[in-house]
Protein backbone atom coordinates (compact mmCIF):
# COMPACT_ATOMS: atom_id res chain seq x y z
CA UNK A 1 0.00 0.00 0.00
CA UNK A 2 1.25 3.78 -0.71
CA UNK A 3 -0.83 6.74 -0.11
CA UNK A 4 -0.24 10.24 -1.44
CA UNK A 5 -1.22 13.26 0.25
CA UNK A 6 -1.48 16.85 -0.82
CA UNK A 7 2.15 17.56 -0.92
CA UNK A 8 3.45 14.40 -2.41
CA UNK A 9 0.60 15.20 -5.26
CA UNK A 10 1.81 18.82 -5.80
CA UNK A 11 5.20 17.97 -6.75
CA UNK A 12 5.88 13.80 -7.00
CA UNK A 13 5.12 12.16 -10.18
CA UNK A 14 4.57 8.33 -7.60
CA UNK A 15 4.24 6.16 -11.45
CA UNK A 16 8.05 5.77 -11.82
CA UNK A 17 8.61 4.42 -8.31
CA UNK A 18 5.33 2.63 -8.38
CA UNK A 19 6.35 0.83 -11.46
CA UNK A 20 9.31 -0.37 -10.38
CA UNK A 21 7.83 -1.64 -7.15
CA UNK A 22 6.03 -3.92 -9.56
CA UNK A 23 8.81 -4.99 -11.65
CA UNK A 24 10.05 -6.42 -8.49
CA UNK A 25 8.31 -9.28 -9.29
CA UNK A 26 9.68 -11.35 -12.05
CA UNK A 27 6.39 -12.52 -13.91
CA UNK A 28 4.96 -8.90 -13.94
CA UNK A 29 8.29 -7.66 -16.24
CA UNK A 30 6.74 -8.95 -19.55
CA UNK A 31 4.05 -6.91 -19.33
CA UNK A 32 6.09 -3.85 -17.94
CA UNK A 33 4.08 -1.38 -20.66
CA UNK A 34 0.88 -2.25 -19.83
CA UNK A 35 1.00 -2.23 -15.96
CA UNK A 36 2.47 1.46 -16.77
CA UNK A 37 -0.45 2.85 -18.46
CA UNK A 38 -2.70 1.26 -16.14
CA UNK A 39 -0.99 2.87 -13.06
CA UNK A 40 -0.88 6.04 -15.85
CA UNK A 41 -4.61 6.22 -16.66
CA UNK A 42 -5.80 4.85 -13.24
CA UNK A 43 -3.76 7.90 -11.29
CA UNK A 44 -4.99 10.29 -13.84
CA UNK A 45 -8.16 9.85 -13.56
CA UNK A 46 -8.32 10.00 -9.29
CA UNK A 47 -6.12 13.21 -9.33
CA UNK A 48 -8.01 14.66 -12.21
CA UNK A 49 -11.36 13.42 -11.58
CA UNK A 50 -11.38 12.62 -8.14
CA UNK A 51 -9.27 15.02 -5.81
CA UNK A 52 -9.48 17.78 -8.42
CA UNK A 53 -12.78 17.51 -9.46
CA UNK A 54 -12.14 18.48 -12.81
CA UNK A 55 -14.76 17.81 -15.73
CA UNK A 56 -13.51 15.86 -18.63
CA UNK A 57 -16.65 16.97 -21.66
CA UNK A 58 -13.92 20.41 -21.64
CA UNK A 59 -11.76 18.10 -23.62
CA UNK A 60 -14.35 18.33 -26.73
CA UNK A 61 -12.53 20.82 -28.20
CA UNK A 62 -9.20 22.48 -28.42
CA UNK A 63 -9.83 25.63 -26.62
CA UNK A 64 -11.49 22.84 -23.80
CA UNK A 65 -8.60 21.71 -23.95
CA UNK A 66 -6.83 24.73 -22.75
CA UNK A 67 -9.17 25.25 -19.90
CA UNK A 68 -9.23 22.30 -19.08
CA UNK A 69 -5.84 22.38 -18.24
CA UNK A 70 -6.03 25.59 -16.91
CA UNK A 71 -8.56 24.55 -14.60
CA UNK A 72 -5.96 21.79 -13.53
CA UNK A 73 -2.66 24.02 -13.17
CA UNK A 74 -4.66 26.49 -10.76
CA UNK A 75 -6.32 23.19 -8.73
CA UNK A 76 -3.30 21.25 -8.35
CA UNK A 77 -2.11 24.65 -6.58
CA UNK A 78 -5.19 24.36 -3.70
CA UNK A 79 -5.31 20.31 -3.38
CA UNK A 80 -6.29 19.07 -0.87
CA UNK A 81 -6.76 15.30 -1.19
CA UNK A 82 -5.04 11.60 -1.17
CA UNK A 83 -4.46 8.76 -3.44
CA UNK A 84 -4.00 5.54 -2.07
CA UNK A 85 -2.70 2.60 -4.32
CA UNK A 86 -2.68 -1.29 -2.91
CA UNK A 87 -0.91 -3.89 -4.88
CA UNK A 88 -1.90 -7.33 -4.53
CA UNK A 89 0.18 -10.00 -6.28
CA UNK A 90 -1.53 -13.61 -6.32
CA UNK A 91 0.47 -17.23 -7.30
CA UNK A 92 -1.56 -19.96 -8.60
CA UNK A 93 -1.86 -23.27 -10.52
CA UNK A 94 -2.09 -21.10 -14.06
CA UNK A 95 0.19 -18.47 -13.20
CA UNK A 96 -1.02 -15.34 -11.01
CA UNK A 97 -3.05 -12.19 -10.83
CA UNK A 98 -1.87 -8.75 -9.84
CA UNK A 99 -4.59 -6.59 -8.70
CA UNK A 100 -4.06 -2.74 -8.46
CA UNK A 101 -6.85 -0.89 -6.08
CA UNK A 102 -6.80 3.10 -6.69
CA UNK A 103 -9.20 4.96 -4.15
CA UNK A 104 -9.00 8.66 -4.01
CA UNK A 105 -10.59 10.97 -1.47
CA UNK A 106 -13.29 12.43 -3.80
CA UNK A 107 -16.54 11.45 -3.67
CA UNK A 108 -16.42 9.12 -6.38
CA UNK A 109 -18.99 8.92 -9.87
CA UNK A 110 -21.74 7.51 -11.14
CA UNK A 111 -20.01 4.95 -13.17
CA UNK A 112 -22.93 3.01 -13.68
CA UNK A 113 -24.63 6.28 -15.47
CA UNK A 114 -21.37 6.45 -16.86
CA UNK A 115 -21.29 2.89 -18.86
CA UNK A 116 -24.39 3.66 -20.09
CA UNK A 117 -24.02 6.67 -21.49
CA UNK A 118 -20.30 6.26 -23.03
CA UNK A 119 -22.02 3.08 -24.53
CA UNK A 120 -23.99 5.99 -26.63
CA UNK A 121 -21.05 8.18 -27.61
CA UNK A 122 -19.20 7.61 -30.71
CA UNK A 123 -16.38 9.28 -30.43
CA UNK A 124 -14.61 12.07 -28.15
CA UNK A 125 -11.54 13.28 -26.89
CA UNK A 126 -12.79 12.52 -23.09
CA UNK A 127 -13.45 9.24 -21.30
CA UNK A 128 -11.45 6.84 -22.99
CA UNK A 129 -9.41 6.18 -20.30
CA UNK A 130 -11.98 3.66 -18.91
CA UNK A 131 -12.07 1.89 -22.21
CA UNK A 132 -8.42 1.29 -22.32
CA UNK A 133 -8.36 0.17 -18.78
CA UNK A 134 -10.95 -2.96 -20.23
CA UNK A 135 -8.89 -3.69 -22.87
CA UNK A 136 -5.61 -4.46 -20.84
CA UNK A 137 -6.86 -5.75 -17.99
CA UNK A 138 -9.09 -9.16 -17.56
CA UNK A 139 -11.63 -7.12 -14.76
CA UNK A 140 -12.50 -3.43 -14.26
CA UNK A 141 -14.38 -2.84 -11.15
CA UNK A 142 -15.57 0.22 -9.92
CA UNK A 143 -16.45 0.05 -5.97
CA UNK A 144 -19.54 2.76 -4.39
CA UNK A 145 -19.37 5.62 -4.29
CA UNK A 146 -16.67 5.32 -7.56
CA UNK A 147 -14.04 6.49 -5.41
CA UNK A 148 -12.30 3.58 -5.85
CA UNK A 149 -10.96 1.34 -9.42
CA UNK A 150 -10.11 -2.45 -8.96
CA UNK A 151 -8.67 -3.79 -11.75
CA UNK A 152 -6.88 -7.72 -12.41
CA UNK A 153 -4.05 -8.30 -14.91
CA UNK A 154 -3.48 -11.84 -14.79
CA UNK A 155 -0.38 -13.95 -16.02
CA UNK A 156 0.44 -17.58 -17.28
CA UNK A 157 3.12 -20.04 -16.27
CA UNK A 158 4.50 -18.82 -19.77
CA UNK A 159 5.23 -15.50 -18.11
CA UNK A 160 7.25 -16.78 -14.98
Amino acid sequence: TYELGPKSLKVFNPLPMLQHVLMETPQLRSRASEIYTVLAETYANALEHGVMHLDSSLKGSADGFAQYYAQRAKALEHLDGRIRFDFISQLDAQGGTLTIRVTDSGEGFDFKRWTKRRRRMSSGYHGRGIMLLRNICDEVQFKAPGNTVEVKMRWGKADA
